[in-house]
């Protein structure tokens, strides 16, 4: 509805500042968050799957693997998400006269 779209919007406004500045997990949690709200969101899917993608290299590098392949199931998760709503909506397009 309309109030959970204003929601959303306000979140990707956060998301957008977290991300700004760098705060990984900050700007991850707006996403989640965003996505609980409405997880048909192919933009905020593919922006929260890219910043698992950052935070699961960043992890590796500090050498905590396991850490990393979390964030890396999360981010692939995430994308086979949105890579599902796209597909979804060309062929809803296709099925509409």
């Amino acid at each position: 509805g309309i109030f959970t779209s204003a929601v959303a919007s306000r979140r990707m406004r956060f998301l957008a500042r977290a991300e700004h500045d760098g705060d990984l997990s900050r700007a991850i949690t707006f996403g989640e968050r965003t996505l609980a709200l409405d997880p048909t969101r192919t933009d905020v899917l593919t922006r929260t799957a890219t910043l698992y993608v950052t935070l699961a290299h960043a992890r590796e590098q500090y050498g905590d693997r396991r850490g990393a392949w979390s964030d890396a199931l999360r981010a692939l998760s995430l994308a086979l998400a949105a890579s599902a709503q796209s597909l979804r909506a060309v062929l809803q397009a296709r099925d509409t006269p």
